[in-house]
């Protein structure tokens, strides 16, 4: 399940005004909600079943103050639309975006089994080959709603939920809508502090980089088990975003590639012009990485392999995975190739068809006004038949004229006797 509403604006001591008594249980538009699954400045989900189209969703209900500014809505509605719009396996589906009579807005997205990164990593670092396959789905995400134009502008832990099927990137166009409405809570901060880029630390607008860094970020988290950037309070952590060194990776973990240190290093870059400019290049490079193709929306340029990148870049369990991969192209070369074989032979293959003889539709229904019919009956019959690869068919025309023959033939032998004067 989801188990945690993504939030934008952290703080444990905020709570939704609504009771979770007095919404589970209820019917909401369409969906009857069943549980509540989280909760936080950001608002409240709930586990709620679509009575419509009986599946299971989550009803994220945003702050009432959200529902005040209509044109901010409207802004946050069409972001929320175009995110939703890439139809990307790694971005959360949105089904719908619906008010409660007292105008209060609620997002309908589709429910997954999981937990979100934030609660994977409170059991430590990951191991580089799983820590590798989540930053890659998460910039592959990234980087179809980057070729939409669609930002995210808080991409942390909390906003990642990892399912059976990949990882799910939550809340886009969130970020952008509180800012609009200049939302604030005593003691927190639009956004995660910690993956903030310096140029959000700066107040400037975020763009596809602001993505990048944070993506770093949290890849960085992934390998170490914290982020790269604290402070005991706001201005400190934003004082070292911007000025302080990149703590070396591989200092931490010795065992960390140098190439994927490469990776990690480049989107951390704080200088914008000097990072990825938009998720398609980690996505690629992350992919090459882990010895995978790169899709073809992947591919915009000449693509060189990261330097430094060998068949020893990863630990052991990337070589067997790959082993197990080669191993399962030869089979599938073996099954397409005895398809191919037998289906040569079974189409050159010798096939004697039936031969049939089609005659003239008899009327036995005893209405003579049915007589014209039987000819047209018989020549359909004769052209349906003909298209048939199991039977060859001989019409009437080729047939009669042999049996009259042979009538006439017997006739001249058989002699017959006249009818009897009445």
């Amino acid at each position: 399940m989801i188990p945690e509403a993504a939030s934008i604006i952290e703080h444990p001591e905020v709570t939704s005004p609504v009771s979770t008594d007095s919404l589970i249980g209820t019917t909401v538009s369409q969906y009857e909600i069943l549980s509540k699954l989280g909760g936080g400045g950001m608002g409240v989900v709930y586990k709620a079943r679509d009575i419509k189209l009986g599946r299971l969703v989550a009803l994220k209900f945003l702050p009432p103050q959200w529902s005040h500014d209509e044109s901010a809505k409207q802004r946050f509605v069409r972001e929320a639309q175009a995110a939703s719009a890439t139809n990307h396996r790694n971005i959360c589906v949105i089904h719908n975006i619906d008010e409660t009579r007292d105008g209060r807005l609620f997002i309908v997205m589709a429910y997954y089994e999981g937990e979100t990164l934030k609660q994977k990593l409170e059991h430590g670092p990951l191991p580089i080959v799983e820590a590798v396959e989540i930053a890659s789905e998460i910039a592959d995400g990234l980087a179809k709603a980057h070729a939409q134009g669609v930002i995210h502008r808080d991409v942390k832990p909390g906003n990642l939920i990892v399912t059976e099927d990949g990882v799910k990137i939550l809340d886009f166009g969130l970020a952008k809508f509180a800012d609009a409405l200049q939302l604030t809570v005593p003691g927190s901060t639009i956004g995660t502090v910690a993956y903030m880029s310096p140029e959000q630390a700066r107040g400037e607008e975020a763009d596809a980089r602001s993505d990048v860094w944070a993506l770093g970020i949290v890849m960085y988290e992934m390998l170490t088990g914290s982020v790269p950037f604290r402070g005991t309070y706001q201005e400190a952590t934003f004082y070292a975003i911007k000025n302080e060194p990149l703590p070396s990776l591989r200092a931490g973990r010795p065992d960390v590639p140098e190439a994927l240190e490469r990776v990690v290093t480049r989107a951390l870059e704080k200088d914008p012009d000097q990072r990825f400019q938009s998720a398609r290049e980690p996505a690629r490079d992350l992919k090459l990485l882990a010895g995978r193709t790169v899709p073809v929306d992947l591919q915009t340029m000449e693509v060189p392999r990261p330097a430094g990148v060998t068949a020893d870049s990863l630990p052991k369990q990337r070589l067997v995975r790959r082993i197990f991969t080669g191993t399962r192209a030869a089979i599938a070369f073996i099954a397409v190739l005895a398809i191919v074989v037998s289906t040569s032979v079974w189409m050159t293959r010798p096939f004697i068809r039936t031969l049939v003889a089609i005659v003239p539709v008899i009327n036995q229904t005893g209405f003579a006004e049915l007589d014209p019919f039987r000819m047209a009956l018989t020549q359909a019959l004769i052209a349906e038949s003909g298209d048939s690869t199991r039977v060859r068919v001989l019409g009437y025309d080729r047939v009669l004229p042999e049996r009259c023959g042979n009538d006439r033939h017997r006739s001249r032998r058989v002699k017959v006797a006249p009818r009897p004067a009445e």
